[in-house]
C-alpha cells in the first residue's frame, strides 16, 4: 500500500489496518517467544537429567573411594602381620640351621673317633705282624 492510498482511507479502515499490522506482530511475536521458551524449557529438562546423571555418578565414585581407603588400611595391616610373621619365620629358620649344624658336629665326633680306633688298630697290628 502506498502512502496516497492510505491517506485515502477512512480512518476506520486505517485503525484496522494497523490493528491487524499489530495483531500479526503480536501473534508472530508470541510464536517467536513460545518456540524459544520451548527449545530452552528442552535444553534446561535436558541440563537437568545430565545433573542428575553427573551427581550419582560423583555419589558412586566417593563411595568407591571410601571402600578403597578402607581396603587399603585392611591391607596394609595384613602387610604388617605378614611382615611380622616372615621375620619371625625368618628368626626360627635361624635356629633350626643352627641345631642342624650341631648335630652334624655331634655325628661326625663319633665318625672321626671310629677312623682313629681303626687307624690305631690297624698301626698295632702291623706292629704285630711286623714283630
Amino acid at each position: 500500500m502506498t502512502v496516497g492510498e492510505i491517506a485515502q482511507m477512512s480512518l476506520g479502515e486505517q485503525v484496522a489496518n494497523v490493528g491487524a499490522l499489530g495483531g500479526g506482530a503480536g501473534i508472530g511475536f508470541f510464536i517467536v517467544k513460545w518456540v524459544a521458551e520451548w527449545l530452552s524449557g528442552r535444553m534446561d529438562k535436558r541440563e537437568a537429567r545430565l545433573d542428575r546423571i553427573q551427581d550419582d555418578l560423583l555419589k558412586g565414585l566417593l563411595k568407591d573411594v571410601d571402600r578403597l581407603k578402607q581396603e587399603g588400611a585392611v591391607m596394609r595391616e595384613q602387610m604388617a602381620s605378614l611382615q611380622d610373621q616372615l621375620i619371625e619365620c625368618k628368626r626360627q629358620h635361624a635356629v633350626a640351621e643352627g641345631k642342624i649344624v650341631e648335630l652334624q658336629g655331634q655325628l661326625m665326633v663319633p665318625g672321626m673317633a671310629r677312623q682313629q680306633a681303626q687307624q690305631i688298630i690297624a698301626a698295632q697290628h702291623a706292629k704285630e705282624d711286623g714283630e
